[in-house]
């Protein structure tokens, strides 16, 4: 089964989007987005 963090990145690849355009979709900044990225944050989206 695939993470949420998996599916996101092939999103991204597949639609050559930078982190930006995907924090920006689901509600939180590229920093917030960044940082669940990398394990240092709970993501919590805006929306």
């Amino acid at each position: 089964m695939r993470t949420t963090l998996e599916i996101l990145r092939g999103l991204r690849e597949e639609r050559d989007l930078k982190q930006s355009d995907i924090a920006s979709l689901i509600g939180t900044t590229q920093q917030q987005y960044s940082k669940y990225k990398m394990g240092g944050a709970i993501f919590q989206s805006g929306r």
